[in-house]
């Protein structure tokens, strides 16, 4: 069988070219700037809508960072890693919002911790 040769397509006749862009016109100016604005307010209106992501995520550096030591001294004393985040937890929630943060503090630390080593950093099976 033999194959079809491809006719080469030949593009219509659009004129003459014009003249190159003046990069001095005032609507090549305006176009400019105006791409330019509104990159700025796309890049402004995403940055403050991330802003509260951005602020929740320093305030948990920072507790982690100031809260390590507590939770370092635990832990030479022989209790886990864990176990020291769940004390640690309880005191936060109950110097925070009473008794009640206490209660509530040990089961949401204690679900944190479960769904960090179950799904997000799981071991690997022992076989």
């Amino acid at each position: 069988m033999k194959k079809k040769q491809k006719e080469s397509v030949t593009v219509s006749d659009f004129g003459a070219a014009g003249a190159p862009i003046d990069r001095r016109h005032p609507f090549y100016f305006g176009f400019v700037a105006t791409i330019g604005a509104l990159t700025a307010f796309v890049l402004m209106r995403a940055l403050a809508s991330a802003s509260q992501v951005f602020v929740l995520i320093l305030v948990a550096l920072f507790l982690a960072t100031g809260l390590n030591p507590a939770v370092e001294a635990i832990r030479r004393r022989g209790l886990s890693r864990t176990g020291a985040v769940t004390i640690i937890s309880a005191l936060i929630g109950t110097s925070l919002l009473g008794l009640v943060g206490g209660l509530l503090a040990v089961p949401i630390a204690a679900s944190v911790i479960l769904i960090l080593e179950e799904v997000v950093f799981p071991r690997a099976e022992k076989s």
